[in-house]
């Protein structure tokens, strides 16, 4: 089996709030895949190295990825969270979301910690899936605002329909994007 459908195996969908529902909890309850899918991230990072020199991860699937990507490839690690949710912000943005859930408003604002990006800094962006690209836009504008670049955008799962690619092309035409997983792994 490709590597790259093994990892998507384990990811089962459902529904959730209205949405389709990537549940990623199925590849941490899978070592293997969950190693291989990490494998596979730093095969796609590492010829890339000596351009960066941090890993930006959003509240909270890229939690999971964002910490171990900076372990194996030694780069430092920062958190993009929701508003409210660390001390010593420096600058917040507000975005629209896909789905309202409790949030009756669709808008979701995300934060950047001081320290975190200095001027000149270049930074990968990882986060678990991309629906209609408003928390990346969120999150590589708030970079840009400190000063630093985004040399890639990366995500496990992009929802090609909700055209987050195109929104952040449109925003950000300086910025590329990588999926790992497209969708077509689940319906071939």
């Amino acid at each position: 089996m490709d590597q790259k459908k093994q990892v998507a195996a384990c990811i089962p969908i459902v529904p959730f709030k209205g949405v389709a529902f990537y549940d990623i909890g199925g590849l941490l309850a899978n070592p293997t895949e969950f190693a291989l899918c990490m494998d596979l991230l730093v095969e796609l990072l590492t010829p890339l190295c000596d351009k960066f020199s941090a890993i930006g991860c959003f509240d909270a699937r890229g939690f999971l990825f964002g910490p171990l990507l900076g372990y194996r490839l030694n780069k430092k690690v920062f958190m993009l969270r929701k508003e409210g949710k660390m001390p010593r912000v420096i600058d917040t943005v507000t975005y629209g979301k896909e789905y309202t859930g409790d949030n009756k408003h669709g808008l979701d604002s995300l934060s950047i910690q001081e320290g975190s990006v200095n001027a000149g800094d270049s930074v990968i962006l990882i986060d678990d899936l991309m629906a209609t690209g408003g928390t990346m836009n969120a999150g590589v504008e708030l970079i840009k605002r400190a000063g630093g670049s985004v040399l890639m955008c990366v995500c496990l799962i992009e929802l090609g329909a909700l055209n987050g690619r195109q929104a952040i092309t449109m925003n950000h035409p300086d910025t590329p994007f990588f999926t790992l997983l497209s969708e077509d792994l689940w319906t071939k």
